[in-house]
């Protein structure tokens, strides 16, 4: 398991998230907001073939919501994957481990944790042998 975390303060408003990454295919991504609620995120990635992956989310909540937080809920969750979909269909199958090939941003974080640990997963560093 692999983990990134971030922390804030206290105030009203803000929140701290830690994002576990099961590798290869499930990432659990937790957000303890200031007011006491706290909001999980389960995603597993079913790869279909080289060019195409099934994403499933399942959100997770410590309150009940109403029906129209929870439509709100669905809506914003439904956007972000969205809009990370229509990037990720410009990215050739053969995507590159090594995150120094693109330019990022401080919220591609729990990305770039994910690709260089399933770089390590895919090519494990032999500790039996002296480095070259």
């Amino acid at each position: 398991m692999s983990e990134i975390g971030r922390t804030s303060t206290n105030e009203p408003g803000t929140r701290a998230s830690i994002t576990e990454m099961w590798l290869p295919f499930t990432q659990i991504a937790r957000m303890h907001y200031s007011d006491g609620s706290t909001h999980i995120l389960v995603k597993g990635c079913c790869p279909v073939d080289d060019n195409t992956t099934d994403v499933h989310l399942s959100v997770l909540r410590n309150k009940n919501p109403d029906a129209d937080e929870i439509a709100g809920i669905r809506q914003f969750e439904i956007t972000v994957e969205q809009e990370d979909k229509a990037i990720l269909d410009t990215v050739p199958g053969e995507f590159p481990l090594d995150p120094r090939l693109q330019s990022h941003t401080k919220h591609d974080r729990p990305g770039i944790a994910w690709r260089n640990a399933l770089r390590d997963f895919l090519h494990p560093v032999d500790i039996t042998q002296p480095k070259k």
